[in-house]
């Protein structure tokens, strides 16, 4: 080996060497950085389709609590108009006729009673009429209550009136509906 310039040069076949070294360390280092590279695209798509896939399901989330809420709204609707159709018929099939506590009145009435006024709300009742003497009266409410038509009845009121030399007792009576 010669020296250049002060240098001694290396042998050929260590030169070679050297080169084959620097080669395969070369290829080495882009083979490895292209598998990294690789592993790394990989793992970013696997993240990009992961998120696509979680705001695809997230949007099906908002859709079907959409449709939950919906679904809740139409069975409580549904029980409502249940509800009312229930109350209908039994309105259409038991109907609160005034004529049938007409008719338990009337004979409830004696000759003794006599009806004056006879009012109704959705439960409650109130019953005036006049009468000869207070035991009349507790018959005809006695008699009352134990008709399926009224129950809860009390005596509320009573009053006497003179009229034409002949007292009378004014009695007024209220209660509740049967259903």
């Amino acid at each position: 080996m010669k020296n250049i310039n002060f240098i001694n040069s290396i042998a050929p076949q260590r030169q070679r060497e050297v080169l084959i070294w620097y080669r395969i360390s070369a290829i080495i280092f882009v083979l490895l950085v292209s598998i990294i590279l690789y592993i790394q695209i990989k793992q970013l798509n696997t993240l990009i389709r992961i998120n696509k896939e979680r705001q695809h399901y997230a949007e099906k989330v908002q859709e079907f609590d959409a449709l939950l809420t919906q679904k809740n709204r139409l069975k409580k609707e549904e029980q409502d108009i249940k509800q009312k159709v229930e109350k209908i018929n039994q309105l259409t099939t038991n109907p609160k006729n005034p004529y049938d506590y007409l008719v338990t009145l009337n004979k409830a009435l004696s000759q003794e009673i006599t009806l004056a006024s006879f009012t109704t709300t959705k439960q409650q009742v109130e019953i005036t009429a006049t009468g000869p003497n207070t035991q009349a009266a507790l018959n005809f409410l006695n008699t009352l209550n134990k008709t399926p038509h009224f129950h809860e009845l009390k005596l509320t009121m009573l009053k006497t009136k003179q009229q034409e030399n002949k007292s009378s007792l004014f009695f007024t009576i209220k209660g509740k509906l049967a259903k």
